[in-house]
């Protein structure tokens, strides 16, 4: 929502028992803070027992919105799987394309049920994300290797720790 439809629509917001407003930004620099758990503020204020969406919306939520940094390797790991690609080096024993996804009668374990994509979508997600960065790069930020057909390892966000 653009912050004009927000300010008509917050009073409502507030006194609703079935809406809330989570305040959300893809993190675009490595320093950034997360906001991908939607709980950084939220109209009304959230409740004790909120549980964040499961980790697959946040990552659909994060692409969309263009962010450029992930939070952990585990949710690179999750991110390879939902978009079809390897995230390990390839054997002899598994077919894998130039950028690293992985067609249908490659896939193996969980990448089986979560990859809903017959063909390589990162090509469409490397000119959305050319698109949103308005010829800044972005190579050298976790989707851009990504999108890149570069691997990413543990060491790529244990430097975020220090």
């Amino acid at each position: 929502m653009s912050p004009f439809e927000v300010n008509m629509l917050l009073q409502e917001i507030r006194e609703s028992k079935f809406a809330l407003l989570h305040m959300y930004a893809p993190r675009t620099t490595q320093a950034m803070k997360t906001f991908d758990d939607l709980a950084f503020y939220c109209v009304p204020s959230l409740t004790p027992g909120y549980a964040p969406p499961p980790l697959d919306i946040r990552c659909q939520l994060n692409i969309w919105a263009g962010q450029l940094y992930l939070d952990r390797y585990e949710t690179y790991l999750r991110l390879c799987l939902l978009l079809g690609i390897s995230s390990t080096e390839p054997t002899k024993y598994t077919s894998v394309q130039s950028d690293r996804f992985v067609p249908k009668q490659g896939r193996i374990r969980e990448m089986v049920d979560l990859c809903l994509f017959d063909e390589s979508p990162l090509t469409l997600l490397n000119m959305l994300f050319g698109l949103r960065r308005k010829g800044m790069g972005y190579q050298q930020t976790h989707m851009g290797k990504i999108l890149h057909a570069r691997l990413l390892s543990q060491e790529d966000f244990d430097v975020e720790d220090k």
